[in-house]
């Protein structure tokens, strides 16, 4: 697809997204590679932006170089928001009690432990991601590994198969000591992430490596 007018949908697509109202954004587009700058009010609104890229037909990857500008008299202390985070971390049903370590430097969070599943890390950085005062997020936490009673790359495989969200056949998977490798051509993004999350969700699996494109 031509990248002008893949930028044309890109800039259409911010315009109409919602909670990008105090977004400044450039949009540079080369071979379907986007290239998103400027300036956002939060870490939520620049997650937002992301998405809203992703959602657009021809968009083949992303890189965004967002930066957060955080309009506030008074600011958020890196004390109240370590305090904010570990708090909302505490109430989350799915994160296991203590199992994550939060540092906070200049509103930049930082996750440390270790986690059952790869949904749990997820979960976190969501989490976080919405309070007010975070600039940036360090995901650092790892997937505990688990005995496997089961065959992983069979497994994968028969997954990404009965998923409903997955259509591209040509998906191959290496799996070696829990770690896995995605290759191959998926239609966008939304696939990509789906088959991602399938190659997650089997027991014993601790890394995923995402080598897949986007046509």
């Amino acid at each position: 697809m031509d990248d002008t007018l893949v930028c044309m949908r890109v800039q259409e697509e911010l315009a109409s997204a919602t909670g990008l109202g105090n977004a400044t954004l450039q949009v540079q587009v080369g071979d379907g590679i986007v290239l998103l700058t400027g300036t956002v009010a939060s870490y939520a609104e620049k997650c937002r932006a992301t998405r809203a890229v992703r959602r657009v037909a021809g968009v083949v990857e992303s890189i965004q170089e967002i930066l957060v500008l955080i309009e506030s008299p008074d600011g958020v202390s890196d004390e109240s928001l370590l305090w904010r985070v570990e708090r909302c971390l505490a109430w989350a049903a799915a994160i296991p009690a203590g199992a994550v370590k939060v540092f906070v430097r200049r509103g930049w969070v930082t996750l440390r432990g270790v986690v059952d599943w790869n949904f749990q890390r997820e979960e976190c950085e969501r989490i976080v991601g919405q309070l007010a005062g975070v600039v940036g997020i360090i995901n650092l936490l790892t997937v505990r590994a688990r005995l496997r009673a089961i065959d992983p790359m069979q497994s994968t495989t028969g997954a990404l198969r009965r998923n409903a969200e997955i259509r591209s056949s040509d998906i191959a998977v290496i799996h070696t000591c829990g770690n896995v490798v995605l290759t191959g051509t998926v239609r966008n993004w939304y696939e990509r992430r789906a088959i991602r999350r399938v190659a997650w969700s089997i027991p014993g699996v601790t890394l995923v490596r995402d080598r897949m494109q986007v046509l």
